[in-house]
């Protein structure tokens, strides 16, 4: 005989999650042969609105075409070395399960 019992769930509401991981960024630049790429540095914050519904935020940072040489003379002599992205938004996550079970369950 199996016997599984679960314990009262709470909400994921008003939960904060923060987060730092690595970006990568290739930008075309007109009339250059290649494309610029780098590495970088992204941050994401999460908040737990609701059982249903994150408000997140993400920012970046990347670094392009570090000490690169002109590799034809027609290309730009100005262009960006380093490219930065800042986004927010809100995302529909679903009903988590565990969000609406509010009482002992068990299972035999």
């Amino acid at each position: 005989m199996v016997l599984a019992c679960g314990g009262s769930a709470h909400a994921l509401e008003h939960e904060h999650r923060i987060g730092i991981g690595p970006s990568y960024a290739a930008l075309k630049v007109d009339d250059k042969s290649t494309m610029s790429t780098g590495a970088g540095t992204a941050i994401h914050y999460t908040y737990g609105a609701t059982d249903m519904f994150d408000v997140l935020a993400e920012a970046n940072w990347t670094d392009v075409a570090l000490h690169q040489e002109q590799d034809n003379k027609d290309s730009p002599h100005t262009r960006p070395s380093q490219v930065s992205s800042l986004a927010a938004g809100v995302a529909y996550v679903g009903a988590r399960p565990c969000a609406m079970r509010s009482s002992w369950r068990c299972l035999a």
